[in-house]
């Protein structure tokens, strides 16, 4: 009786010793770090502020960086009711404040306790938010931009009918938007104006190096199963996918406007200037690893979201 007792004694201890290292941050190729998850899910997104980094997953779970370590934060009410689906994500430059589309509303974390911000008036889902690098929540659907007013998003009018899938900016009065038919728009402080991209195709993200060097991704058929990208450089737009896998999206990118990363598929790649250069594949994180889901910066580190059997996080420190 003792001696089984004793084994199983054993075998509980080598399951938690096995279940703490499976959770332990694994060195990668290129500078990367996996940092493994609990959160079960085909999709995720990510956002970063200046010193951390958030991943949502489809169902309403969130994990944050701080630059050492990965912790979820408490579940939103009714996680388990199905009212906290959704793909959009934002993070205030501090880290104190995250906001996530939750089934029409938006969940906002104050860094102690959830609570929901209403969207009266709203149609569609939520194609993209950001919080300014000025304080303010905004985001964007079908041909509105919402603008956070104490416990609701007002919304208005986009300057166009189009679908919008993303946003960024340093104001309100210098906000890039993307979406639907090549559609790039610029506000500056005498309005909108939108920029002739020579592309047909929905745009799904746009990434600001500087005010003269943007990035725009899409797909150029309607399945997202044909990598774009495109670049604005030196005041008109062209391609510049060479080096990416044609058959993934672009599902986000970062760092400096000449030398940006991008996640695509089950790719990292960086710009050498010239074409995209394979840094990290999801190869290398293990075979329960599939693509990569999202990427973006901190003041330090890129952040990448990985979905899979086994989901997790990849990290990079950024050089001083």
């Amino acid at each position: 009786m003792r001696s089984a007792l004793a084994i199983c004694a054993a075998l509980a201890v080598l399951t938690a010793a096995t279940q703490a290292e499976a959770k332990r941050p694994r060195p990668l190729t290129n500078g990367w770090t996996l940092h493994p998850l609990n959160l079960v899910s085909t999709r995720s997104s990510v956002a970063c502020g200046l010193d951390k980094a958030a991943l949502l997953s489809w169902g309403g779970k969130i994990a944050v960086f701080d630059g050492s370590r990965i912790a979820e934060l408490p579940a939103m009410t009714g996680h388990n009711q199905g009212g906290t689906y959704g793909d959009g994500l934002a993070i205030s430059r501090s880290g104190e404040d995250i906001y996530a589309e939750a089934s029409g509303r938006i969940a906002h974390w104050d860094g102690s306790d959830w609570s929901f911000i209403t969207m009266p008036g709203w149609h569609g889902p939520v194609g993209g938010m950001a919080v300014l690098a000025s304080g303010e929540l905004v985001v964007v659907g079908r041909g509105r931009v919402g603008l956070r007013q104490g416990d609701e998003i007002v919304s208005y009018d986009a300057g166009t009918w189009r679908d919008l899938s993303a946003v960024t900016g340093t104001s309100l009065t210098d906000l890039w938007t993307a979406g639907q038919g090549g559609t790039v728009m610029h506000r500056q402080p005498g309005g909108w104006s939108r920029l002739a991209t020579g592309f047909d195709r929905w745009v799904r993200g746009i990434h600001v190096g500087s005010p003269t060097a943007v990035w725009a991704w899409g797909s150029q058929d309607p399945w997202g199963n044909a990598t774009y990208v495109m670049r604005l450089h030196g005041g008109r737009w062209a391609a510049a996918s060479d080096g990416l896998p044609g058959d993934g999206m672009v599902t986000g990118m970062a760092g400096p406007a000449d030398r940006p990363w991008a996640a695509v598929g089950e790719v990292i790649a960086r710009f050498d200037g010239t074409r995209w250069v394979t840094e990290l594949q999801g190869s290398d994180l293990g075979p329960d690893y599939q693509s990569f889901r999202g990427l973006c910066a901190t003041g330090r580190y890129l952040f990448a979201g990985s979905s899979g059997r086994a989901p997790g996080a990849v990290v990079r420190k950024l050089q001083p």
